[in-house]
């Protein structure tokens, strides 16, 4: 009796090792993911500051033309008055 209950015990200590080998597993696995995602949101991001500097050199390129056509057409009311 006490053979069988040492026995069961010893069997359900291994389950229990493979059950926290194979959350180990997992855990690694997740990490790496979380990783490569880790990674990619980097990449995004610097894509996005990029597009952000690209977008503020275009609209002061456009606020710049705005300029010029507002003094062109001060040049040209002034001529006609």
């Amino acid at each position: 009796m006490v053979e069988e209950r040492l026995e069961k015990m010893e069997n359900m200590l291994v389950q229990l090792v493979q059950m926290v080998e194979e959350n180990n597993q997992t855990t690694k696995e997740l990490s790496h993911r979380v990783d490569g995602i880790e990674n990619q949101m980097g990449g995004l991001v610097r894509h996005i500051d990029q597009l952000e500097e690209k977008n503020e050199s275009r609209h002061q390129e456009h606020m710049n033309k705005f300029d010029e056509i507002k003094l062109d057409q001060d040049f040209i009311y002034e001529k006609t008055n």
